[in-house]
């Protein structure tokens, strides 16, 4: 069993509240999901899960360990994402020259969110009525 997947499964559940919305999201039938999250309790020796017919819900060992699982995913997905950046986020100076109104609706908002993302990424951009040639 993946554990990494087996929790990331599980956390899916319990926020989709459904194991066929999980499947389906992971284009995978359900009794999947349903193997993952069973071998993830028999491996932890403790129902997470309290499924009836109708609905599931969360054992107290579930609430906690969806807290942690949670922690840990997210700490996961920030060492992945620093680790990853570090060796391709894209740096440097791009040069955009643009019309002044589609600059404004579509370009200018954009700026800071990519400045949040790519820290390391300069962009000088000029605006002008006439039509330009890029090659």
């Amino acid at each position: 069993m993946d554990r990494l997947d087996a929790m990331q499964a599980f956390v899916r559940v319990v926020e989709k509240g459904s194991f066929s919305a999980v499947a389906k999201e992971r284009g995978i039938g359900q009794p999947a999901v349903s193997k993952q999250i069973s071998a993830l309790e028999l491996e932890l020796g403790t129902e997470l899960i309290h499924r009836t017919s109708r609905s599931i819900a969360l054992t107290e060992p579930g609430r906690d360990f969806y807290e942690s699982a949670l922690r840990i995913l997210d700490d996961f997905e920030n060492a992945t994402s620093r680790i990853g950046r570090g060796q391709t986020a894209p740096k440097g100076l791009i040069r955009v020259a643009v019309p002044p109104t589609f600059a404004r609706l579509h370009m200018v908002s954009k700026f800071p969110a990519c400045f949040a993302a790519y820290p390391d990424m300069a962009i000088e951009m000029s605006t002008s009525e006439s039509p330009t040639t890029i090659i």
